[in-house]
């Protein structure tokens, strides 16, 4: 005897039921046969929510909104600066004297890198001669002052700076050139 069998026998045997265990039988199966809804765990909705708010997350990282494009006003006015010494005479000075030598700084017109450099040339009959020489750092350049200390030595010198520098992204080239004239120490041992 199979298991729909026995429900049938049993119903009739225990039935209090008005009608016919048939009928009974007819509305019981189709309950049995009606399929249940599956119950969905409350952890999955979130679980799904919180993979939905990491994807935009990572797409937004991902995917950098671009900046927005400036206006574009007025064109930007590149800086010069200009120093023009009153003379073109020599400069005297004492030995070992700290003084200030005029640099003309000026927006390059090439962008050929060329370190900046101070040479000092001693003057004599036979030619100039390679004193002394030094590497210059734009911010020294960049007011267009310079403070150079005299030579050691008396005589007559020629200074020269040419080179170029970056400032705030902007290449300038760097010039002068002086006469000078080293007076011997005024102080006596």
């Amino acid at each position: 005897m199979n298991l729909d069998e026995q429900i049938r026998k049993t119903l009739r045997e225990n039935s209090q039921w008005p009608g016919s265990p048939d009928a009974l039988w007819e509305k019981v199966s189709t309950e049995l046969q009606k399929p249940k809804r599956a119950r969905v765990p409350v952890w999955l909705g979130s679980a799904a929510a919180a993979i939905v708010a990491l994807a935009f997350l990572l797409h937004t990282v991902w995917n950098p909104v671009p900046p927005p494009v400036p206006e574009v006003g007025e064109p930007i006015q590149m800086k010069a600066f200009l120093a023009v010494p009153d003379s073109l005479d020599p400069k005297t000075v004492q030995v070992g004297e700290e003084f200030e030598l005029l640099v003309d700084v000026s927006p390059a017109a090439s962008m050929e890198q060329i370190s900046p450099l101070l040479q000092i040339w001693k003057q004599n009959e036979e030619g100039d001669l390679l004193a002394d020489e030094r590497g210059l750092r734009g911010e020294e350049l960049r007011s267009g002052m310079l403070m150079v200390e005299a030579p050691g030595e008396p005589g007559s010198y020629r200074l020269v700076v040419r080179g170029t520098f970056e400032d705030h992204g902007q290449w300038y080239s760097a010039s002068a050139e002086q006469i000078l004239v080293v007076a011997g120490s005024t102080e006596q041992p």
